[in-house]
C-alpha cells in the first residue's frame, strides 16, 4: 500500500545498521566521527562509513550521512577533503542543519543530495522552497506541525518531505534550544546535548508572592513522552510524505531491529495495528505511553512524561507482599515475565528499584516463565512494599526474537538474481548472472568440462550448487541450465565460478554508485576569501547599539538613553489600546535618528499566519521599514518590502553562512551566541553586511509549542493558573535556578529565559576586537529604570571606556554581581 513511501532508520553501531536492513529499511540513516548531532554515539570512521555503504547498496538500501551540525570557519576548512571522501564513496546524501555546511558542498559536489536536518527549524512552505534555492532536495519538517500543515507543504513543492514517525520528542523546536548549551556548556547544535528537559522542575509564579506549584502528579515539566505515528501511516502517505524517519541513533540494535519490523509491516499491508506489535514498541523504550505529538494540533499535559523522564517499561503487575529477610516479592502478574527478564519496582515513596530475574518461583517451584494472573515470587533488593507497582524494562524473548537478525550472518534480506549456466565438452563452465534492476554479469572458469569416467553431472546437483548463496546478498530466484549429458566437472570448480560470477555482480551493483573524483582544489579556491582572517579585527571601529524590550513602558523610558537601534515586538504594535501611543513613540524615536525594528516571533505557524500579516502590513504608515526574522521561512515573504536583519536564531556560526543570508537580502546578522569571541574574530567581515552579538540579558534557552505553565498547573493538581501578562511564571530547577517563562498571547507558545543575564559592559574592549558592528542589549523581565540604566552604563563603556564606566556605574554593576551573571560562551574555549 506504501511502497512509494520511505522508511528510514536510525544507525549508531554496526549491529544496529545491520538491524535496520535485514529488518526492512528502504534507508538508513548514521553519523561519522565528527560533524555530528549525535556525538555520543558509537558512531563510523572513514573505512567503516565506506563499508557500511556498499553494505546497503548491495542490499537496495540508501545511506544518509547527518552532518547536522554547526561548524566554524576553522572546521570548515577541514570539511573538504571529508566531503570529498563521502562522495567517492557513494554515499547517497547528507543531513544537514548548517547553511554555510550546505553551501559549500553544494559548491563542492552539486550531484551529493542535501536533506534539509530538523534542526533547521523548517516549519512552512517558504522555508521549504528558500531550501530548494540552495540545493535542498528533501526537507525533514519541524516536529510541531499538524497533518493540515504537512499536507500544505507537501502539496504545494517539489521537494521531498520526511517527517519523524517514531522516538524522542524534543520538548524545543529543534536547532532553537540553548539549554544544555549556556548552562552546562554542551551544544545540542554540536551534538553534545546534555538533555536537561529531563530533569526535574518546579513553576513558580511571580505574582503574590511567588508562589510555588510543586508537582504532585509529577515533576518533570519539559519531559515529553515519546513519538508514534504507527497508526496515522495511512494519512502520512496520502498527505504526500516521502520518507518515514524512526528517531533513535543512540538506542540499542535490538529497538532498531523492532521498531523497524513493526513499522515495515504496517507499511507494506493495509491492516489494523495489532495489539502484540503496539505492546512491542511500548517494551523496546516508552516514557509512559506515546504520544501523538502535534499531528491533532493537540498540546497539553497528556504529551508529557511528567512521573518520570526516562524508559517505564511495560506495566506488568503489584506487589502483594515482600519479605525482607529473604529479599523476596510475592507478585501477581498481568502480563508474562521470563527469567532473564528486567523489571523495575516503583515505590510509594517515588524510589525505583531495578533487577535482572534470575528465578521465577511458582507454589516454591522454579519455572521458567509466568504468565497473566500467576502469582510468583521473585528475587529483589530493595525497600518495597505491598502495592508498589511492577514494570518490566527489558524483555529478554523480545530481545531474543530479534538478536539474530543482527548478526554478522543475518541475511533476512535478500536480493533476487537469475542464473543461466552452461557447461559444454571441452569448453571451460560459463555463469551470467543479473537482477531485477538489470545489472548483467557473466564469467567463466578455468577448468575444462570432460567426459565422465564414473557419476556424470546432473542438473540437480549444479542447481544445487548455484542456490548455495549463504553470506551473500542474494537468493536464486530461477536459472536456466544448458548441461550437455555424460560430463564431469569438479564441485569445487561450480563453486569457485558461482563465487566469482557473485563477486562480478556485486561489483555492478555498486558502480552505479560511483561518480567522477572531484576537484576540490577549485572549489576550495573560490571560497578562500571567506576563509581569510579579518584584517580588521584588532582596529578601532566605532560599535553601535541596539536594545530590544519586551514591553511597551520599557520602550518609553529607554526614549532618554542614546544608542543607534530599536527592536519592538510585532505583538505590541498590534495591540489596539496602544496604537496611538505606538504611533507617537516610533515618531519620537526617529526624530532622535534611531532606527525602529519590528520584532517578528520565530516561530509563525499557519494559525498566526494572518494577524502577522496584518501587523505588517501596516508598518510602513507607522515609520517602520526594517524586520528582525529568525527563520529562514520568514525571509521571502519580506524581501522585496523591507529591510531585513537576520536574528541570532539563524544559527549563523561561519562566513559561508553569513554569505548565504547577505544573498537572501539581509543587511545585517546577528550572529549564534554559541561562538566564542577568537570564533567571531575569525569570520570574515563582508562590507555589505552588518554584524551583530548579544552582549546583555537573559537569552532564550527554549521556545516549545506545548506551554509549560499548563503542564505544571495539571502535575501540581490545581486549576489551570496560566495567563498571558507578562512574565508572570518562571521554572525552578533542582539547583534554586530560576528561568522565566516569556509567553506569547496569540499562540501559548513559551520562551523560556535564562536564570542569568549575559554581562559584558566590562568587557567592551574584547567586543571591539572582534570587528563587530552592533551590540545588542535584550530586555526582557528588566524594569523600565533597570533598562535605562543599563543602556548608559554601556553606551558610557563604549564611548569613554569600559574602565570609566565600570567606576561611574559601581553600585549597578556590584548589584548585577550580587545577583549573578554569565559570560555565555564567548570566552569558552578561547
Amino acid at each position: 500500500m506504501h511502497n512509494n513511501i520511505e522508511l528510514l532508520s536510525p544507525v549508531g553501531s554496526w549491529e544496529a545498521l545491520v538491524a535496520a536492513v535485514q529488518n526492512g529499511a528502504d534507508a538508513v540513516y548514521l553519523g561519522g566521527k565528527q560533524y555530528n548531532a549525535r556525538q555520543y554515539a558509537d558512531n563510523f570512521d572513514i573505512q567503516q562509513l565506506k563499508k557500511a555503504v556498499d553494505y546497503c547498496h548491495l542490499r537496495g538500501v540508501s545511506v544518509y550521512l547527518t552532518l547536522n551540525t554547526l561548524l566554524n570557519d576553522r572546521e570548515i576548512e577541514g570539511l573538504y577533503k571529508y566531503i570529498a571522501d563521502i562522495y567517492n564513496m557513494g554515499m547517497d546524501a547528507v543531513i544537514v542543519q548548517d547553511v554555510g555546511v550546505a553551501k559549500l558542498i553544494h559548491a563542492l559536489a552539486p550531484e551529493l543530495e542535501l536533506h534539509a536536518s530538523t534542526q533547521m527549524t523548517v516549519y512552512n512552505l517558504e522555508g521549504v522552497e528558500t531550501l530548494k534555492k540552495l540545493g535542498f532536495s528533501r526537507v525533514v519538517l519541524a516536529r510541531e506541525l499538524s497533518l493540515d500543515q504537512i499536507e500544505y507543504i507537501c502539496r504545494n513543492t517539489e521537494l521531498e518531505i520526511e517527517v519523524f514517525v517514531h522516538g524522542a520528542l524534543c520538548m524545543c523546536y529543534s536547532g532553537q534550544c540553548l539549554m544544555s548549551s549556556i548552562i552546562g556548556g554542551r551544544s545540542g547544535n554540536r551534538g553534545c546535548c546534555a538533555q536537561p528537559c529531563r530533569l526535574s522542575y518546579e513553576l513558580i509564579d511571580f505574582s503574590g508572592g511567588s508562589r510555588v506549584y510543586k508537582g504532585s502528579k509529577g515533576k518533570y515539566l519539559l519531559s515529553p513522552k515519546d513519538l508514534s505515528l504507527i497508526d496515522y501511516l495511512p494519512q502520512l502517505g496520502k498527505a504526500g510524505v516521502k520518507s518515514l524517519k524512526i528517531e533513535g541513533r543512540m538506542k540499542r540494535p535490538e529497538y532498531v531491529a523492532v521498531v523497524t519490523k513493526i513499522f515495515r509491516k504496517y507499511l507494506d499491508n493495509n491492516i489494523k495495528i495489532d495489539k502484540t506489535d503496539y505492546k512491542k514498541l511500548l517494551q523496546m523504550f516508552n516514557r509512559g505511553g506515546f504520544t501523538q505529538g502535534y499531528i491533532k494540533s493537540e498540546v497539553g499535559p497528556d504529551m508529557m512524561s511528567l512521573e518520570r523522564p526516562n524508559n517505564w517499561g511495560v506495566y506488568i503487575g503489584k506487589v502483594l507482599s515482600y519479605k525482607k529477610s529473604g529479599r523476596t516479592a510475592t507478585v501477581k502478574l498481568s502480563e508474562r515475565l521470563n527469567v532473564g527478564d528486567g523489571i523495575e519496582v516503583w515505590t510509594s515513596e517515588g524510589e525505583s528499584y531495578g533487577t535482572i530475574i534470575n528465578r521465577i518461583l511458582i507454589n516454591n517451584k522454579e519455572v521458567p516463565s509466568a504468565f497473566e494472573n500467576d502469582i510468583v515470587n521473585i528475587d529483589m533488593k530493595g525497600e518495597i512494599s505491598a502495592g508498589d507497582k511492577i514494570y518490566k524494562t527489558s524483555d529478554i524473548q523480545l530481545n531474543n526474537e530479534v538478536r539474530p537478525s543482527f548478526q554478522p550472518d543475518a541475511s533476512i534480506r535478500k536480493v533476487p538474481v537469475y542464473a543461466n549456466c552452461t557447461i559444454k565438452l571441452g569448453k571451460p563452465m560459463r555463469i551470467r548472472l543479473w537482477d531485477e534492476q538489470g545489472n548483467f554479469v557473466e564469467h567463466a572458469g578455468s577448468v575444462i568440462a570432460e567426459k565422465a569416467i564414473n557419476k556424470p553431472l546432473d542438473k540437480e546437483k549444479v542447481q544445487e550448487q548455484l542456490m548455495k548463496m549463504g553470506g551473500t546478498p542474494y537468493y536464486l530466484a530461477g536459472a536456466e541450465l544448458d548441461i550437455e549429458k555424460g560430463l564431469s566437472l569438479p564441485i569445487s570448480e561450480i563453486n569457485g565460478v558461482r563465487r566469482s560470477a557473485v563477486e562480478k555482480l556485486n561489483e555492478k551493483r555498486l558502480s552505479i554508485y560511483k561518480r567522477p573524483h572531484l576537484k576540490i582544489d577549485k572549489v576550495k579556491k573560490a571560497n578562500e576569501r571567506l576563509f581569510l582572517r579579518n584584517e580588521k579585527a584588532g582596529l578601532k571601529k566605532r560599535v553601535c547599539i541596539s536594545v530590544q524590550v519586551n514591553e511597551y513602558k520599557q520602550a518609553v523610558k529607554l526614549l532618554e538613553c542614546e544608542f543607534d537601534r530599536l527592536y519592538i515586538p510585532a505583538g505590541l504594535l498590534k495591540d489596539n489600546r496602544q496604537n496611538e501611543d505606538i504611533d507617537e513613540l516610533i515618531r519620537l524615536y526617529k526624530q532622535k535618528g534611531i532606527q525602529v525594528v519590528c520584532v517578528l516571533p520565530r516561530i509563525i505557524l499557519k494559525p498566526q499566519e494572518k494577524v502577522y500579516k496584518d501587523i505588517t502590513e501596516k508598518l510602513d504608515s507607522i515609520g517602520v521599514h526594517t524586520i528582525l526574522t529568525g527563520n529562514i521561512g520568514l525571509i521571502s515573504g519580506f524581501q522585496d518590502k523591507y529591510d531585513l536583519i537576520g536574528d541570532y536564531s539563524l544559527n549563523v556560526f561561519n562566513s559561508m553562512a553569513s554569505e548565504f543570508y547577505k544573498e537572501l537580502g539581509i543587511k545585517s546578522i546577528t550572529l549564534s551566541p554559541e561562538l566564542n569571541f577568537k570564533q567571531i574574530r575569525d569570520l570574515y567581515k563582508m562590507q555589505e553586511m552588518q554584524y551583530e552579538i548579544i552582549a546583555y540579558g537573559r537569552l532564550p534557552l527554549m521556545i516549545t509549542e506545548n506551554c509549560a505553565i499548563k503542564n505544571a498547573s495539571y502535575a501540581a493538581g490545581v486549576k489551570h493558573v496560566c495567563r498571558c501578562d507578562g512574565i508572570s511564571f518562571g521554572l525552578r530547577d533542582r539547583k534554586g535556578a530560576v528561568f522565566p517563562i516569556l509567553k506569547d498571547k496569540l499562540s501559548c507558545r513559551n520562551e523560556i529565559l535564562n536564570s542569568q543575564i549575559i554581562f559584558l559592559a566590562d568587557n567592551i574592549n574584547d567586543i571591539i576586537i572582534t570587528g563587530v558592528d552592533y551590540i545588542r542589549l535584550m530586555y526582557t523581565v528588566e524594569s523600565p529604570d533597570r533598562c535605562k540604566e543599563i543602556t548608559e552604563l554601556y553606551h558610557c563603556a563604549l564611548n569613554y571606556g569600559q574602565d570609566k564606566a565600570i567606576k561611574k556605574y559601581e553600585s549597578l554593576v556590584n548589584e548585577i554581581e550580587r545577583e549573578g551573571y554569565t559570560r555565555g560562551h564567548y570566552y569558552r574555549g578561547v
